[in-house]
C-alpha cells in the first residue's frame, strides 16, 4: 500500500511540475491569440495625430504593423520599443507625446501579436529584427534621419541589441532593461511560484533551444554594451519594479 501511495504522490507532483512548465512556455514564448476586442483599441486617430498606417516585413519573412507619425522638416525619428509581447497600441501615450514636442515617431507590434504574423515569442532574441525593419523605414522616409531609440523592458533589450549591430542609432533612452532574460524568469518564478526558478527555466529554455533554435542567453545586453561606446545611454528603473529588478 505504502508504494503505491508514494508512487501516485509522486505522479502528481511530476504532473504537477509538468504543468507549470508548460504554462511557464506558454506566457513567456506561446503568440498572442486574436480576439474581437483588438478591434475597439486606440489608434492615433482618437489623438488627431498626423499618421500612416505601415505594414514591414523583418528580414526572416514576418509582417508586423506599426505606426509612423509624421514631423515633416524634422529629420528627427524616434523607434519606441514596446516589452515583452508588446503591441503599438500600448506606446500610444509616450509615441503622441513626443510627435507633439516635433519627433518624428515610430512604434511597432512584435511578431505574434494582433496584427501581425504568429511567430514565437523570443524575448528578444528574433524581435531584433523587427527593431531593424523599423529603423530601415525611419531612414527612408525621413531625409537625413537622425535615429533615437526609446524602449521598455524587453523593448529597452531590444533597442541595446539592435543599436549595438547599427552605429548609426545616435541615442538610447532605456526603461527597465534586464540583464539576461533567464535571470529575469528565474526571478518571476521564485517570487509566484516559491520554487527555485533554475529548475524551470533550465528545462524549459532547453526546449525553446531544441524546438525553435533560440538560444535565450543570446537575449542578454551585457555583451554588447561596448559595442555602443560613445553614444549616450539613459537607463530608467524603479526600486518597487516587481517584474525587473534593479
Amino acid at each position: 500500500m505504502v508504494p503505491l501511495v508514494v508512487g501516485g504522490v509522486a505522479a502528481a507532483l511530476i504532473l504537477l511540475y509538468v504543468a507549470i512548465a508548460a504554462t511557464l512556455y506558454h506566457r513567456l514564448f506561446a503568440p498572442v491569440r486574436r480576439t474581437f476586442l483588438d478591434d475597439f483599441m486606440f489608434t492615433p486617430w482618437e489623438f488627431q495625430a498626423d499618421y500612416e498606417e505601415v505594414d514591414l516585413v523583418t528580414a526572416d519573412g514576418v509582417a508586423f504593423g506599426a505606426w509612423f507619425f509624421r514631423q515633416p522638416g524634422s529629420p528627427h525619428v524616434i523607434v519606441v520599443s514596446p516589452g515583452h509581447k508588446g503591441r503599438r497600441q500600448d506606446l500610444l501615450g509616450i509615441s503622441v507625446a513626443l510627435w507633439r514636442k516635433g519627433f518624428n515617431v515610430l512604434c511597432y507590434s512584435y511578431r505574434g501579436m494582433a496584427g501581425c504574423d504568429p511567430a514565437v515569442v523570443t524575448m528578444g532574441v528574433r524581435e531584433v529584427q523587427e527593431l531593424a525593419a523599423a529603423i530601415g523605414f525611419g531612414r527612408r522616409r525621413v531625409r537625413g534621419a537622425r535615429i533615437g531609440l526609446l524602449g521598455y523592458s524587453m523593448g529597452a533589450v531590444v533597442s541595446l541589441l539592435g543599436a549595438a549591430g547599427d552605429p548609426g542609432v545616435e541615442a538610447l533612452v532605456l526603461d527597465s532593461p534586464y540583464v539576461d532574460p533567464r535571470r529575469v524568469v528565474r526571478e518571476n518564478v521564485r517570487r509566484s511560484t516559491f520554487l527555485p526558478g533554475v529548475l524551470l527555466v533550465g528545462p524549459v529554455s532547453l526546449w525553446v533551444r531544441l524546438r525553435h533554435g533560440v538560444r535565450l542567453g543570446d537575449a542578454s545586453p551585457m555583451g554588447v554594451l561596448s559595442g555602443l561606446e560613445p553614444r549616450p545611454l539613459f537607463f530608467i528603473h524603479g526600486a518597487a519594479d516587481q517584474t525587473t529588478s534593479v
